[in-house]
């Protein structure tokens, strides 16, 4: 959700695309924290019939961004109470970071409360990224639970480097060191308090409450990407040009899946040109992550006589 208050310009047109961005940055977290222990996961968003993350406008009273609470009363009284969601607000204003409804239960099976119960998070504009979009989901979601090993006392973790942890209140506790930095955009550093995709038997995780495990996410391995089809149409392979011709390079590409930006022509390593006028058949959608993909690039040689 994109939430406004009456007294604020409304700025869907302008926030939409960062904010679906900030949402494929939140699955990518999550599916890449599985993959270090061996499997997939991926949020299930809701989507328009374009397969865009459906993301929708809502207008609240002058009032309704003054506090978490209020922000809340302002999304129920507009219908927004399912049991089968968790709300994320992005809220034009700046008085949070972040902040979230938190359920308190360590059960494992799929009857734990986080699976069954509406949730709510509220981000405002200062902080929208897939981290912190991250760390509120995960709250939403069943993280951290007080009895689990390196809890906090107040719902996050003290093992650093992890989305979730930080020193925080009541007890402020004293931080742990125990994971690289590179770990800090990704969920459960050990993998031993709130997210493992196959946990060992007999583990806290195997026995109270996993994260990975919610019936908010999808636990199905993504598509492979089908590579892209580039070939170079003019000139023909074995073509004979005198020199200080000027040579036209047209390039055939093919991909049903993605969206592409542009074409970059390369003479070993040394860039001729980019083209970003695309052939009209190339159709079909991707996401923002998938459209940050790496492109191969047409390579051309020749021989001038």
């Amino acid at each position: 959700m994109y939430v406004h208050s009456t007294d604020v310009l409304d700025r869907y047109g302008q926030v939409l695309d960062p904010i679906r961005m900030a949402a494929a940055e939140t699955d990518e977290i999550f599916d890449l924290s599985a993959h270090e222990t061996g499997g997939h996961r991926h949020i299930r968003f809701v989507t328009d019939p374009d397969c865009q993350i459906d993301v929708l406008n809502i207008v609240t009273p002058a009032s309704g961004a003054d506090s978490f609470q209020a922000t809340i009363r302002a999304i129920k009284a507009q219908g927004y109470n399912r049991l089968d969601r968790k709300y994320i607000m992005f809220v034009d204003a700046d008085i949070y970071c972040g902040i979230a409804t938190v359920i308190s239960d360590s059960s494992p099976t799929m009857a734990n409360k986080s699976n069954l119960s509406t949730g709510y998070a509220r981000v405002d504009n200062s902080c929208w990224d897939g981290r912190d979009v991250a760390h509120e989901l995960t709250h939403l979601l069943g993280g951290i639970q007080l009895d689990a090993p390196h809890s906090s006392g107040g719902g996050h973790c003290v093992d650093q480097f992890d989305v979730m942890c930080y020193s925080d209140a009541p007890y402020y506790p004293a931080m742990q060191q125990l994971c690289p930095a590179d770990q800090a955009e990704r969920l459960d550093c050990n993998h031993d308090d709130y997210y493992h995709t196959n946990p060992p038997a007999g583990s806290y995780l195997a026995t109270h409450w996993n994260v990975a495990n919610s019936e908010f996410l999808n636990q199905a391995a993504e598509a492979a990407n089908p590579p892209l089809a580039i070939s170079i149409a003019v000139p023909t392979n074995d073509g004979l040009f005198v020199g200080s011709a000027t040579i036209t390079i047209t390039a055939q590409v093919s991909d049903s899946e993605s969206i592409l930006t542009k074409i970059e022509f390369f003479d070993d390593q040394t860039l001729l040109g980019t083209a970003t006028t695309l052939p009209t058949n190339i159709a079909g959608r991707a996401s923002p992550a998938e459209l940050m993909r790496s492109r191969p690039k047409p390579t051309i040689t020749w021989v001038l006589l």
